[in-house]
């Protein structure tokens, strides 16, 4: 072991206390956490009671009688969504979807895009005039440029 020697008594190194940054960690408060529980606990239910019972009733024959409510629904487990991904029409129908889907956000992407330059090439004067038209009386405030 070694010593060192500060004044007159001799202190050895392995006991001396640590640096004062290493010898505060800081704390963090819990009590924001706590106070989380509640709004996640709402989440979590608002949420997942939906997704669970789309789950449950997706694995029920659910018909016109059912509708009604003449019969309950029959249990049939995943033989639905076995139909379902053995279809040959589920496949089109996913095409077109997302096919769908592409087209519409090219488009509003595009006219938005087109929009803009417009509202850029107009002079100053009827740029403000159409913007204010888009706002509420006295609730909007519009920088000159």
């Amino acid at each position: 072991m070694t010593t060192t020697t500060t004044g007159s008594a001799p202190v050895d190194e392995a006991s001396a206390p640590p640096p004062r940054a290493a010898a505060r960690k800081r704390r963090r408060p819990k009590t924001p956490y706590y106070l989380l529980i509640p709004a996640v606990l709402v989440l979590l239910l608002g949420l997942g009671y939906p997704v669970y019972w789309q789950v449950i009733t997706s694995m029920q024959e659910f018909g016109l009688a059912q509708q009604f409510g003449t019969a309950p629904p029959e249990f049939v487990g995943l033989d639905n969504y076995i139909e379902i991904f053995t279809s040959d029409v589920v496949w089109v129908v996913v095409a077109r979807s997302v096919a769908f889907c592409l087209v519409n956000a090219f488009l509003a992407v595009g006219l938005g895009t087109l929009f803009a330059l417009l509202m850029k090439s107009v002079s100053v004067v009827p740029a403000s005039r159409s913007r204010s038209r888009c706002c509420w009386r006295g609730r909007c405030r519009w920088s000159p440029r």
